[in-house]
């Protein structure tokens, strides 16, 4: 956990293959960040390519299943997850199927 979007951009390391599940206007942090991969999901295409120097972009709404999130991270190869603290159950399995990712690396 971080406090906020400065801190997790600062937190990531070189390399790392981060799933960016947060609104428009909390990415401003994470385009300085050039030695990171980041699969960033918006709900609509932007109007203009963002700034990140390697991203790749997922438009859609989240799924509402762990299995379909997890399916999503094993696909595009995550190590880390950038998400906000907010949603109530729909936007907790994310987090579900990111620790779920996690164990199965322990």
């Amino acid at each position: 956990r971080v406090s906020n979007e400065e801190e997790a951009a600062l937190y990531l390391p070189q390399n790392a293959r981060v799933f960016l599940a947060l609104g428009s206007q909390y990415l401003t942090p994470f385009y300085p960040c050039d030695k990171i991969h980041f699969i960033v999901r918006m709900v609509d295409h932007p109007e203009n390519r963002l700034p990140f120097a390697n991203y790749e972009l997922i438009a859609q709404k989240p799924p509402l299943d762990s299995a379909d999130e997890l399916q999503i991270m094993k696909s595009h190869q995550i190590s880390h997850l950038v998400c906000r603290n907010s949603g109530g159950k729909r936007g907790y399995a994310k987090i579900a199927a990111a620790r779920e990712l996690a164990s199965s690396h322990d």
